[in-house]
């Protein structure tokens, strides 16, 4: 490659880089790419630079990434009909560059950023495009890296027992450094390999998602749920070579109440027994009875089943006790019981 003028080498500081912008996370990133020829009247290859900015942290999000995580880059090339490149890195703190003699014609440029110094450690991002380099001309075009995927992260919003909705599921990927990857650009495995995450929802009854399968960040998924009392579901996402994660489900339950909540009973035996109502809006579902009535009363209901179920208690004894009553979500409602009888004697006069 021909020595650069200082003149040409200054127009290439403000015109051959490459900037990736920050995002927040770790995910794609865009980057402008310009060269110049070199000197020469018939040049064979002309420099390009990539110049590379690394965000302080994940507190702000850009139109671009570059992880924070960031600590080099590599960049290498691949003329049409040649072989590869032997790539060119360097190291990075706040900022880094990267320079690369580029064959006149078409070219396929590879991105690489990693976690570790001289392009060693984790694979963070990956980012390849092919491009026309033109002698005379300044060179631009854009590249935007894919994250790679190491691990996964799945949240899922909530909703009531009763009420219909579309909680919002968020799908997470996050590269080694574990910071999450965001647009622009796509998922990949460590090979560069477009990934797929897959979501599945283990119930069929009440809830259904939106998308079973995402590809790159910022894709909107949600939770199609019909009010039915469900009491949980789980989803999961998961992709090949990565560790799956899981998020559960759980509407909230209306409140399980009793009424009366206390039961005075003057006399044992049917005609004396008195009745309570249990009721859950929206529940379906069986309720349990459990209570310290034994020798004292009987607690009855024809069912036992939501969302109203009337109980019977019936004396037996003087005495008091509690029934408590559940539903599946594990709610507890407590009847209070006392018994009292009158004793009444005869006396007959002698004769």
């Amino acid at each position: 490659m021909s020595r650069i003028p200082r003149s040409i080498s200054s127009l290439l500081a403000a015109l051959a880089s490459a900037s990736l912008l920050a995002g927040c996370g770790g995910g794609g990133a865009s980057s402008s790419v310009s060269a110049l020829p070199a000197a020469g009247s018939a040049p064979q290859s002309v420099p390009v630079t990539f110049s590379f900015t690394i965000p302080r942290s994940t507190s702000t999000r850009r139109p671009a990434y570059v992880s924070p995580a960031t600590q080099s880059v590599s960049v290498a090339y691949i003329p049409s009909g040649g072989t590869a490149s032997a790539p060119v890195s360097a190291n990075c703190t706040t900022s880094c560059s990267v320079t690369i003699g580029a064959a006149i014609g078409s070219d396929t440029f590879v991105v690489k950023l990693y976690s570790g110094v001289n392009a060693s450690g984790s694979l963070l991002a990956t980012g390849t495009v092919v491009k026309t380099v033109v002698a005379g001309v300044a060179n631009t075009f854009t590249i935007t890296t894919d994250g790679v995927v190491a691990s996964l992260a799945l949240a899922v919003g909530g909703a009531s027992v009763g009420t219909a909705g579309t909680p919002a599921v968020t799908v997470s990927a996050l590269d080694a450094a574990g910071k999450t990857i965001v647009a622009p650009g796509g998922y990949v495995d460590a090979n560069g390999n477009p990934l797929a995450i897959s979501l599945a929802d283990s119930d069929s009854t009440y809830t259904s998602l939106s998308a079973t399968s995402v590809t790159a960040p910022g894709t909107a998924v949600s939770l199609n749920y019909n009010g039915g009392d469900l009491i949980t579901a789980t989803l999961t996402a998961s992709a090949t070579g990565i560790p799956p994660a899981t998020a559960i489900f759980a509407p909230t339950p209306n409140a399980l109440g009793i009424s009366p909540s206390t039961l005075a009973l003057l006399g044992t035996g049917a005609s004396n027994a008195l009745t309570a109502t249990l009721s859950e809006t929206a529940y379906t579902g069986t309720f349990t009875e459990s209570d310290t009535c034994a020798g004292v009363a009987t607690v009855t209901t024809p069912s036992a089943l939501g969302p109203t179920e009337t109980y019977t208690v019936t004396a037996s004894a003087a005495g008091s006790c509690t029934a408590t009553f559940t539903d599946a979500y594990g709610q507890h409602a407590t009847l209070n019981i006392g018994v009292t009888t009158t004793g009444i004697s005869v006396q007959t006069a002698p004769h």
